[in-house]
């Protein structure tokens, strides 16, 4: 008989203004082989009822590092295992963004403008900084279509980057993200843990 399909409950910011949702349900969905239900704090903040309801479909709660004292606010009396997982960037991206010529404009992309600023930060923690930096949410696009024109590379994470390349074929570049080699290990521990109580 098959182990019992982990229930996840994947909880971030809002899909318009957060990190990349996306990267991270997918990653937890492989890690965990689980069910995962994203929920967004936006969206439950307030209402006790749709939390208790969500704590009680779920096996684990996971978060991001940027939402973690939030979820843990909200989830913490109702459920024993919150886990927080990070993500990391390829070494070759990093290689690639530090040729790039001294004082190129470049702008990082996300959803919402918090995960352009922590793409930015990340290229930044790598001793980067002979580059103009914009952090851009592709909720915002007044302002992205105007500084668009003088970029020499746009970054998209994975979840806008399809929409990019068709505005900007030559610029864009996608920003590949991966989980932190310590969360994924974690994710696997719990999955396998919680499969074996229930089967």
């Amino acid at each position: 008989m098959a182990a019992p399909s982990v229930r996840v409950l994947f909880s971030s910011l809002g899909g318009s203004k957060g990190h990349d949702h996306p990267f991270y349900r997918e990653s937890i969905e492989r890690a965990t082989d689980g069910e995962v239900e994203t929920i967004f704090l936006d969206d439950i903040t307030g209402k006790d009822d749709v939390v208790n309801e969500a704590a009680q479909r779920s096996d684990i709660i996971i978060t991001t590092l940027n939402h973690a004292e939030e979820v843990k606010a909200l989830f913490a009396r109702l459920h024993d295992k919150i886990v927080v997982i990070g993500a990391t960037i390829d070494s070759s991206l990093l290689l690639e963004i530090a040729r790039l010529k001294q004082g190129s404009h470049v702008a990082f992309v996300c959803l919402g403008k918090i995960g352009g600023e922590w793409m930015a930060s990340r290229i930044r923690e790598a001793g980067i900084s002979d580059l103009h930096f914009e952090t851009i949410g592709l909720n915002e696009r007044e302002s992205f279509n105007v500084d668009a024109q003088g970029l020499d590379k746009i970054y998209a994470s994975t979840a806008v980057v399809s929409e990019l390349k068709k505005m900007y074929p030559d610029k864009t570049e996608l920003f590949p993200m991966k989980l932190e080699q310590s969360s994924e290990n974690l994710l696997y521990e719990l999955a396998s843990q919680t499969k074996s109580r229930g089967s």
